[in-house]
């Protein structure tokens, strides 16, 4: 199949969005199909065209300037997706919004069938996609036309249902896993990577993410806080990651007298890198407001470890219903504190939810999996639009 991907976000920009769309697009080239992807070029220093492990990577001109941003990349999009998007047979756009709403529009005239995927959860989801007014009517009005939603979770699609989308276009898929090279380490393998990032402690909890106000790391530091005293052997708080937050954050885990048990690694855009984190860890902990379906809990699954998390979309299906893990209430630093005490000091219970974690995202959330998920749809979308 020839598929068209719309990301306006996209390398060498790095998050948990962007990550997921890299990967299927990449995925779904290495199944054997020709996938481009159309982004924002947001700066001269970025090349206008590259291909990226078999993915053509285009790359539209925007200025990125306060009050000129939206309207230049809008544009810039509209421009791409007439002149070069007739030869694609379906175009898959990765987050709601207007630039999504633009995509369906153009789809609808051209007569290209169009997938949207919901990247996250309540104000940042579905519902937080338009804004108020006419513009904002018609962009909610394009979102519901358009011809499949794939929702990342239960949650989310209960979302798209709530919107106003026809269940029959509303379909759950998880983002896609790289499970040959996220996988259980060995004990050697575990005490190498230690020992590269000079880890003093016997054992670690590890969380990786944006330092970002839905992330909410200022509760994990103050449950780790709670945590100090109660802990059986000699543990230490991994926070990898980096963002607006690190400065205040860094302050707050002194302010409560964190500093030689809490490590601020920094970004880590290096997959070898993050990798070895999470087999130098024992334990993984996300402490979001809201999620759409983190990356990062699935890639700490697909290594084996077990999971502490808040109550957000998709950890019904991750982790309490797998048995992968403990979910308690978002923002509650006490019961966060609790769960991490309950795992870290029960070795035999960390290794049976090791074993879960690991077979469970395997088979749900494997690249060649996800990528099967997605060319069964597009194939379907494909024949509808024939037939018509």
């Amino acid at each position: 199949m020839r598929i068209l991907m719309v990301s306006p976000q996209f390398r060498p920009l790095v998050g948990g969005y962007e990550r997921a769309a890299e990967r299927l697009a990449i995925g779904l080239s290495h199944h054997g199909h020709e996938v481009t992807v159309l982004a924002e070029r947001r700066r001269r220093s970025w090349p206008k065209r590259e291909v990226v492990d078999g993915v053509t990577v285009e790359r539209w001109p925007c200025w990125y300037r306060p009050h000129l941003h939206i309207a230049t990349s809008l544009v810039g999009l509209a421009w791409a997706l007439l002149s070069r998007g007739h030869r694609f047979e379906v175009w898959h756009v990765h987050q709601p919004g207007r630039h999504a709403a633009l995509t369906i529009l153009i789809a609808r005239l051209i007569g290209v069938p169009t997938v949207l995927k919901l990247t996250s959860s309540k104000d940042a989801g579905i519902k937080g996609a338009s804004t108020a007014g006419v513009f904002g009517r018609v962009c909610r009005s394009l979102h519901r036309r358009v011809d499949a939603m794939i929702a990342l979770t239960r949650e989310t699609g209960q979302e798209a249902l709530d919107f106003g989308v026809p269940k029959h276009r509303v379909v759950v898929f998880g983002n896609a896993v790289d499970t040959r090279s996220l996988c259980p380490a060995n004990e050697s393998s575990r005490l190498a990577a230690r020992q590269r990032y000079g880890l003093s402690s016997d054992r670690s909890v590890i969380f990786v993410g944006r330092l970002s106000p839905e992330k909410n790391v200022g509760c994990l530091l103050r449950a780790w806080a709670h945590c100090l005293g109660r802990l059986t052997g000699n543990w230490s708080l991994v926070v990898v990651g980096d963002g607006a937050e690190r400065s205040r954050l860094e302050a707050v885990s002194r302010s409560l007298g964190l500093v030689n048990t809490v490590r601020f690694a920094g970004q880590v855009e290096d997959p070898e890198d993050i990798r070895d984190w999470y087999r130098a860890s024992d334990l993984f902990v996300q402490s979001s407001n809201f999620e759409g379906l983190s990356n990062t809990m699935l890639e700490a699954l697909a290594t084996g470890l077990p999971i502490v998390c808040t109550d957000v979309s998709g950890t019904t299906q991750c982790v309490r219903e797998p048995d992968t893990g403990l979910v308690v209430p978002v923002g509650d630093a006490e019961r966060l504190a609790d769960a991490i005490v309950e795992l870290a000091n029960d070795d035999a219970r960390r290794a049976q939810m090791s074993q879960r974690a690991a077979a469970f995202v395997r088979e749900r959330y494997s690249i060649d999996h996800v990528c099967q998920l997605h060319e069964e749809l597009y194939r379907s979308l494909i024949a509808q639009g024939r037939r018509q």
